[in-house]
C-alpha cells in the first residue's frame, strides 16, 4: 500500500463513520472514530504499510500481502462477548460497525476484497460534503450522473 492508499483508506473510513454509518447518536459516532483511528496508529506502528496488499492477505504480483482482515477482527475482539459452550464470538453492532468503515474503506482506497450494500450516492457525497474526490468517483461508472437514491456497491 501505498501513502497516498492509507491515507485515503484512513480519511474515507472516518467520513463514512461520521457521516453515513447507522450508529444514531453523535457520542456514539465520535467513539467509533477514536475508536477507528485508535486501530490505524496500532496499525501502522506494527506493520509495514507496504506489505499490506490486499484485505484476505492473498498474493499480489508475486507478493504475499499482509491478512488486514485478521487484524481488525482480532482489534474489535475485545468488544465482542465471547461464547465458551459454542466457541463463538456473539456479534456486537459497535465492533461490527467499526469493522465495516474499515474495510468500506480499504476497498475504496486500496484494493476491492468483497464490497458492502446499503449505502447511496448521497450518503457519499455527504461523506465528503459533496466534493467527492476523483479518484472516489472513478470507482464508480458515470458517478456525476447517478441519482443520490441509488444504491451503489461499495
Amino acid at each position: 500500500m501505498t501513502k497516498v492508499q492509507l491515507k485515503r483508506w484512513v480519511k474515507f473510513s472516518i467520513a463514512m463513520t461520521r457521516r453515513a454509518s447507522l450508529a444514531n447518536t453523535a457520542k456514539r459516532k465520535h467513539k467509533m472514530c477514536e475508536e477507528i483511528k485508535s486501530f490505524f496508529r496500532e496499525l501502522q506502528y506494527n506493520y509495514n504499510m507496504k506489505d499490506i496488499l490486499d484485505w484476505d492477505g492473498n498474493y499480489i504480483n508475486g507478493h504475499e500481502s499482509i491478512c488486514v482482515s485478521n487484524i481488525v477482527e482480532g482489534y474489535v475482539e475485545g468488544y465482542k462477548k465471547w461464547s465458551d459452550k459454542l466457541e463463538y464470538f456473539f456479534p456486537n453492532r459497535f465492533a461490527d460497525s467499526v469493522e465495516a468503515s474499515i474495510r468500506a474503506g480499504f476497498d475504496m482506497a486500496v484494493r476491492q476484497s468483497g464490497g458492502f450494500l446499503g449505502f447511496t450516492v448521497k450518503d457519499i457525497k455527504a461523506m465528503y460534503r459533496g466534493n467527492v474526490p476523483l479518484w472516489l468517483k472513478r470507482k464508480f461508472i458515470g458517478f456525476d450522473f447517478i441519482k443520490d437514491t441509488e444504491h451503489i456497491w461499495l
